[in-house]
């Protein structure tokens, strides 16, 4: 086969330099190190970033920090070698300083995996979905509240001989978090499926609807001078309600979350 002309070759060269400059966000001349079998210098650029950002942060934070095993360091800077916007870097940054700290125990070798997954927005909904969490957790600890002052007044109540039934504001209370538990929270379509792909979210089973039926009226027996059910056979029909619930968020996604957080 006979070789393409010198000027060919570097027109070809320079042609498909332009191209990859048009399609990706890095500049073409640093893409043009791919037909160089140089593109490791730019990715060494990464980790070379994203570890002067772990290094001013370990620095300002005070962290003692200790060595972390091959298996867990060698994937996150290969990982995170590859991202290229900085919002994603700092957490890269974040989650190795994070893994660093001799006073935690974030040494786990699939939060790397699942970061290398994820785009911002996805990190962006995993902290609304965390955020609904908490709103939770604060409404439960409110029912607790109000159901020790409750309990107090009911006692007292009972001792003046009379009865009293749960406060409308208990009822109410009661109710909405019942409500949130069963139905869960909701997140963007787009993320959600990754969410739950990377075990960072789960999705709350559906409610089961039970039709009402209505037994049929009482028959009187004279014989035995009572009244019983007619015998008959009852189906109870059942439906899934697919619109009425939503998502919370797993135990290994509120650590991730610890993972990749600043200390404060």
């Amino acid at each position: 086969m006979n070789e393409l002309p010198k000027e060919s070759v570097n027109k070809l060269t320079n042609g498909l330099i332009k191209f990859l400059g048009l399609i990706a966000k890095p500049a073409a001349k640093e893409l043009g190190f791919l037909l160089e079998d140089k593109m490791r210098s730019w990715r060494i650029q990464n980790q070379v970033d994203i570890l002067i950002k772990t290094h001013k942060y370990v620095e300002s934070k005070g962290i003692n920090i200790k060595s972390i095993p091959m298996k867990i360091l060698v994937p996150l800077l290969d990982y995170s070698s590859l991202e290229e916007e900085e919002e994603l870097q700092d957490l890269w940054s974040i989650l190795l300083a994070n893994m660093l700290n001799a006073n935690e125990n974030f040494q786990n070798h699939i939060f790397p995996y699942i970061l290398s997954q994820m785009s911002i927005e996805d990190y962006k909904e995993l902290l609304n979905l965390e955020e609904s969490e908490k709103k939770f957790k604060s409404k439960q600890s409110e029912l607790v509240e109000v159901g020790i002052k409750e309990r107090a007044r009911m006692d007292a109540a009972l001792l003046e001989g009379t009865t009293l039934f749960p406060s409308s504001e208990y009822r109410d209370l009661y109710k909405t978090i019942t409500e949130m538990e069963q139905r869960g929270f909701n997140m963007d379509f787009l993320e959600r499926d990754n969410l739950e792909r990377l075990k960072l979210a789960r999705q709350v089973p559906p409610r089961i609807i039970i039709d009402e039926v209505e037994v049929g009226g009482l028959e009187f027996e004279p014989k035995f001078g009572r009244s019983k059910l007619p015998k008959e056979t009852i189906q109870i029909s059942a439906q899934y309600d697919i619109y009425d619930y939503g998502y919370r968020m797993t135990d290994l996604g509120f650590e991730f979350l610890k993972a990749c957080k600043i200390e404060n």
